[in-house]
């Protein structure tokens, strides 16, 4: 007879537990533009990017972790003759979150920043080089549209051949 009111307890707590907003483990998804900075921007223009992570969270600590993995593509500009032709970027970064507590809202915004690989190629003359570089932003979690999504931009910067190779992506994306 005791197993009874427990069971019950625990069939009654399992759909709040398991709710997606409050998974330890979420999957996201974006996209969006990746603008040049600096040198970059000299030689380039506005190019786009997609990401993929996986985000540890916990939803009584403020302090979380993201895996993340990104493609950028930035195109040369016709108006500067340039050797080596558009500008690829793949990055793996580690990153640190930190998310302010906001209740009953529909923004719940985080900053963000962390290290990791970042191998830049250009189109047509240049050899693939990887290198550590980092990041750091701000974003904030968006419920569009009934999807958990996010909009964020971030700095990234990394070298290539002793030239600072820096851009901030801003991307739209959701969460599973």
């Amino acid at each position: 007879m005791r197993r009874v009111p427990l069971l019950v307890l625990v069939a009654m707590l399992l759909p709040a537990a398991s709710s997606s907003g409050q998974r330890p483990i979420q999957l996201s998804l974006a996209a969006g533009a990746s603008a040049p900075q600096g040198t970059l921007s000299d030689a380039t223009t506005l190019g786009w990017h997609v990401l993929g992570a996986v985000n540890v969270n916990s939803l009584f600590i403020p302090l979380g972790l993201r895996l993340e993995g990104a493609y950028n593509r930035i195109p040369a500009r016709d108006d500067v003759p340039i050797v080596g032709g558009d500008v690829s970027i793949v990055s793996i970064t580690g990153n640190m979150t930190y998310r302010w507590p906001m209740t009953n809202s529909v923004f719940s915004p985080y900053l963000l920043g962390g290290m990791g690989a970042y191998q830049t190629d250009c189109e047509t003359v240049c050899e693939d080089t990887t290198s550590f570089g980092w990041n750091f932003g701000l974003g904030t979690k968006l419920y569009l549209l009934g999807f958990r999504s996010f909009l964020e931009a971030r700095f990234h910067s990394t070298t290539r051949d002793g030239t600072r190779v820096n851009y901030i992506p801003v991307s739209l994306g959701i969460t599973f």
